[in-house]
């Protein structure tokens, strides 16, 4: 790999939490996911706080909590300001999960965490993409480009790609499923061959997945045991994720005739059931599947006046009300004469609890087939257990032997994922930057540079460090702008000069910390000590192209031997060194042809 490229853990990793990890690729820096437990936890938003002025997109791949659950809080508390990107169903179905997860708390605590207009905030910024769009992004992120690719899981879940100049290829997948379900296809990971990096988790590492038929009998054979017997059943699923499975599995069963299940009513209950239902129709094309016809679901929220349902195959909308909603994600069936609202904090509850896997995520034989299929060069393994990620780790580099290298990071570790050994990151002063006179050379800017490497201890991580003393910026509202140049870097003392190299040439293994990280600055030499250089030309152009440039500047042209003879007066050729050598008496045409030769190079 000849970028920089390291990854931060800040929450998800030797564990089953929320995923979110900081990603940085040269200079420019990936929030992937940014995921919130069911406890909400402050060690992840503490951890999330420390980084989130650095992100400069961030990419969602799923729409539960785990994946997007403190978007809100780090766009309305934290100030994350940066385009965010995630497919169009996560879109949607993030903000019913969101809304569901709001209501539900805000309806039983006061909850002040986040608010409606925060979680509104957040996906104000999202930019949503349709399945294998290529978008490249500008400005520091220039030459990256990023694709959403399915992962199978949920509704709209997505792989990432993320591309360096079309060479080095990231990849971002986690709770992926290459199953083909009802309302699903599998993931896309088998056209992926040979990436730089694979970032995956180890979730399900060492589970053994029971075979589909045998988990629908079980289901479908607690279900009948239980309503035959007078019972009803409740199953606690997400909000608008896996959901969707489980609702057209239910409804293909109660069509079936034979089950003899359509005189019991079957319905969705949560904050948010109607929109999810209608969301998911409009995502058909996108989720690759069936169409939903969920037409034997009553959807319903829990509301002031409870309403009795008693038909089966109906999607009604008498509860418009959201006030006092408190069971969401939830599929009940079972004889529905009348729903009641609990406002007891204890509640007894008699019932036979059975766990029936539908989580829809590859199993540990699967991602081991998978991951040796695809070949990456390095792996990351997050979100899972510790002896899961180790389990993993040891089969894929059984697999690989030494063609892999394997990393589990811990908790707000740093992996750096750079396989080249001579590539640094170097600030650049100011009045280094001003005084560089670039080339164009095709796409890209040239200019030579002539400075002395410092060592300064910087805390804040900043594109080009400013100069002492600058002049402060004014505010919108006129008032100057906080000067917190001197803040930034101090004057590197011996000793930090020689923890700076040693830390840039990988003598010293120790961790530095945040708060003194050493940064190598590039300076500007005094004049009078710049050395001078010949010129360098960048470019290989060729011989047929540039005739066709003399021709159109009136210059007869013409291949003789394959030498490029022009106006009889020069001949222009390539030498077996392969630069190009201009031969011919001085005269005008001679020096004129020089010029138009020059600009085919940029000369720096």
């Amino acid at each position: 790999m000849t970028s920089i490229i390291k990854l931060t853990a800040l929450s998800g990793v030797q564990e089953e939490s929320a995923l979110c990890y900081l990603l940085q690729v040269d200079e420019f820096r990936f929030l992937l996911d940014c995921g919130w437990d069911e406890s909400f936890s402050m060690d992840i938003i503490d951890s999330l706080k420390r980084y989130v002025h650095q992100v400069d997109a961030v990419l969602l791949s799923h729409p539960d909590h785990l994946h997007l659950g403190a978007l809100p809080y780090a766009v309305g508390k934290l100030g994350l300001n940066c385009t965010i990107y995630a497919t169009i169903p996560v879109y949607k179905m993030g903000q019913m999960f969101m809304y569901d997860l709001y209501q539900s708390r805000h309806n039983t605590e006061d909850f002040t965490l986040f608010t409606l207009d925060d979680v509104d905030s957040a996906f104000d910024k999202i930019q949503q993409l349709k399945y294998s769009q290529i978008v490249n992004l500008k400005g520091k992120g220039h030459g990256l480009s990023i694709t959403p690719l399915p992962a199978g899981h949920m509704i709209g879940g997505t792989i990432w790609k993320i591309v360096k100049d079309g060479e080095e290829e990231i990849i971002y997948g986690v709770d992926f499923n290459h199953k083909r379900e009802i309302h699903l296809n599998g993931c896309s990971l088998e056209n992926i061959s040979r990436p730089s990096l694979l970032i995956t988790d180890s979730f399900n590492a060492s589970y053994v997945q029971p075979r589909r038929k045998q988990r629908d009998e079980q289901l479908l054979t607690n279900v009948m045991e239980t309503l035959r017997g007078d019972g009803n059943v409740l199953i606690a699923v997400d909000t608008a994720g896996r959901v969707l499975e489980l609702a057209q599995l239910l409804d293909q069963i109660w069509r079936t005739k034979d089950a003899g299940l359509g005189v019991y009513s079957l319905a969705l209950l949560n904050n948010v059931s109607y929109n999810v239902v209608e969301f998911s129709k409009s995502q058909v094309s996108l989720s690759q599947s069936s169409p939903f016809e969920m037409l034997s679901v009553v959807c319903h929220s829990l509301c002031k006046n409870q309403t009795a349902f008693t038909a089966s195959y109906l999607m009604p909308s008498e509860c418009p009300e959201i006030q006092d909603r408190q069971v969401f994600g939830h599929i009940f069936y079972g004889r529905l004469t009348q729903i009641w609202r609990i406002d007891a904090s204890v509640v007894s509850l008699r019932a036979r609890v059975t766990y029936i896997d539908y989580e829809g995520r590859s199993d540990g034989d699967s991602i081991k087939k998978i991951i040796n299929q695809m070949k990456p060069r390095q792996l990351i393994i997050v979100h899972g257990p510790p002896e899961a990620s180790q389990d993993l780790a040891e089969s894929c580099k059984a697999f690989s032997g030494k063609d892999i290298k394997v990393y589990t990071p811990k908790l707000q570790e740093t992996v750096d994922a750079t396989s080249e050994t001579h590539i640094y990151q170097v600030r650049l002063k100011d009045s280094l930057v001003s005084s560089l006179q670039f080339c164009k050379a095709k796409d890209t800017e040239l200019a030579w540079i002539d400075g002395v490497l410092d060592m300064r201890v910087e805390k804040v991580d900043t594109g080009v460090v400013p100069e002492m003393g600058d002049a402060k910026e004014e505010t919108e509202d006129g008032e100057p702008a906080v000067d917190v140049t001197p803040d930034l870097t101090t004057e590197p003392s011996a000793a930090a000069n020689q923890q700076a190299m040693k830390t840039l040439f990988g003598e010293d293994d120790r961790e530095i910390s945040e708060e003194s990280d050493v940064i190598p600055t590039l300076e500007p030499l005094p004049a009078h000590e710049v050395p001078g250089h010949q010129s360098v030309f960048i470019n290989e152009p060729r011989l047929s192209d540039f005739k066709q440039v003399l021709l159109r500047e009136g210059i007869q042209a013409e291949f003789v031997g394959g030498v490029l003879v022009c106006n009889n007066l020069v001949a222009v050729r390539r030498t077996e060194a392969g630069r190009i050598c201009l031969e011919g008496c001085h005269c005008d045409d001679y020096y004129r042809i020089r010029e138009l030769l020059y600009q085919q190079y940029a000369v720096v």
